[in-house]
């Protein structure tokens, strides 16, 4: 467990590396004055026993976590989810990079006590990329039904069947580039136009080799 003691603080941390450490079970616990404002790069590797990276009952406060802007993390298997969110909404995230996390199911899940007006929607204003590798149990980026992500640039996922939809994108300016499983994406779920979240607001290039669906058939001669 990471914990400060009574006379310091996270307030100042603005990047952290954590990697290799295979006794590690939570990187930081609850504090109730701990709101993460200047923390810009976040990237953790190869903890085999850490189940929690922030708790859900870490400090809520608008400016929480407000500098954000890179999330990377690499074969940590026991996670269940990344960051919890309430009152705040990672305002200068860019960039998210998941993989070989394999008990992943939602990277960031809403907290009891999240605002009615977050709970339906949360919005990504700076988000540009996201690529999600070997997450075999991720449901959904963000507990909430609908995503948007306006600045959206490129999609890259491989080995993610359990996620069924992407964030909404902007009706103006380029396409997001999708790289992925063509399977994948056919089994995709839409919003439609109204709330611009339909395939036609995408770009896909589909990797060369795919998982295709086998047929019926016996194998028994």
């Amino acid at each position: 467990m990471v914990l400060p003691g009574e006379s310091r603080s996270w307030m100042r941390l603005e990047w952290c590396h954590i990697e290799g450490c295979p006794k590690l079970h939570t990187l930081f616990p609850a504090h109730e004055h701990e709101f993460f404002e200047s923390i810009r790069i976040f990237f953790a590797s190869d903890l085999p026993m850490a189940y929690c990276i922030w708790v859900r009952s870490i400090c809520h406060h608008s400016s929480s976590f407000e500098g954000l802007q890179y999330i990377y993390l690499h074969n940590c298997p026991p996670l269940v989810f990344i960051l919890p969110i309430s009152s705040f909404t990672l305002p200068h995230l860019e960039s998210i990079q998941i993989a070989h996390c394999s008990n992943l199911q939602h990277i960031f899940p809403l907290n009891d006590e999240c605002p009615q007006e977050i709970a339906s929607k949360v919005t990504f204003k700076k988000l540009k990329h996201i690529k999600l590798y070997h997450l075999h149990k991720l449901e959904q980026i963000c507990d909430t039904r609908l995503i948007t992500a306006s600045a959206l640039e490129t999609i890259s996922l491989r080995d993610c069947w359990g996620l069924r939809r992407l964030p909404a994108v902007s009706l103006e300016g380029p396409k997001p580039v999708v790289d992925c499983e063509k399977d994948w994406w056919d089994r995709l779920d839409w919003d439609g136009s109204e709330a611009s979240h339909e395939p036609s607001l995408f770009k896909t290039c589909h990797s060369v080799y795919y998982r295709k669906t086998l047929p019926r058939v016996s194998i028994l001669r």
